[in-house]
């Protein structure tokens, strides 16, 4: 099937490889785990000291990685809607996919503020951990555990991308039906994760990550798809031939 019967012509070449880019850049720092610390809610302030001076450049790392991961978001998010947006122009769908990254994008944000702080924000503040006083230090450090609950909550806003864009892409063919039918079947998996978590529901967490992983997955797949969509119409006249009389 070619890329105008599944509503990608060429005309979308260059959101096409946005797309791809930004999904592959978003699977690679969205997922990086930094060093895990002590117990949030029990750790002292020398055990987060101690911490933060053992894994300086694990933290360095995790904090850069959020902020790419940040714009990777909003900018695939925002490509996979300009995508639809150009096939189903009265669609509210791309809309909300746009704002399901705009929202997931600023609890990566927050997470990787929280984690970094108390490494990183002595400096800004002209100080030094070593001379903040206890209560400060835990507070910081403290924020991770609030970051890390909004986490489970952003899953939420991952089943809303993923059930907006392949609603409206089932509707402009945007993608074969099968990688569509897998992004719905991932996001009602998180959204009943999210249910889970928010009424403390224990059977229902496997399904947050079900929900999870087929972000992880859906991504990558759809990062490939659109990369040879990109690639295929590259090599397609820019001029049809002219036929002869």
């Amino acid at each position: 099937m070619s890329d105008e019967e599944n509503g990608l012509g060429r005309g979308d070449r260059a959101t096409l490889l946005t797309a791809a880019v930004s999904g592959l850049v978003l699977l690679a720092t969205g997922f990086f785990q930094p060093p895990s610390g002590p117990t949030v809610g029990s750790a002292t302030a020398a055990q987060i000291r101690t911490f933060v001076a053992a894994h300086s450049a694990g933290l360095k790392v995790g904090a850069t990685a959020g902020m790419v991961a940040v714009i990777a978001v909003l900018v695939f998010t925002a490509a996979l809607a300009q995508l639809a947006r150009a096939r189903v122009p009265d669609s509210m769908f791309p809309r909300l996919t746009e704002i399901a990254g705009i929202f997931i994008s600023f609890v990566l944000f927050l997470d990787a503020a929280a984690i970094a702080s108390p490494l990183l924000l002595p400096d800004l503040v002209n100080t030094e951990l070593a001379k903040v006083d206890d209560a400060t230090v835990v507070s910081w450090y403290g924020l991770t555990g609030f970051t890390h609950f909004l986490g489970d909550l952003k899953m939420a806003l991952m089943a809303l991308a993923l059930t907006s864009f392949s609603l409206v892409g089932l509707r402009g063919r945007l993608l074969p039906r099968w990688l569509l039918w897998l992004g719905l079947a991932f996001g009602a998996c998180g959204a009943f994760g999210t249910i889970g978590i928010t009424a403390a529901v224990s059977p229902l967490y496997w399904f947050w990550f079900a929900g999870l992983f087929g972000w992880a997955l859906w991504i990558l797949l759809v990062s490939i798809t659109l990369g040879l969509r990109w690639r295929r119409s590259g090599r397609a006249p820019l001029i049809p031939a002219a036929t002869t009389p």
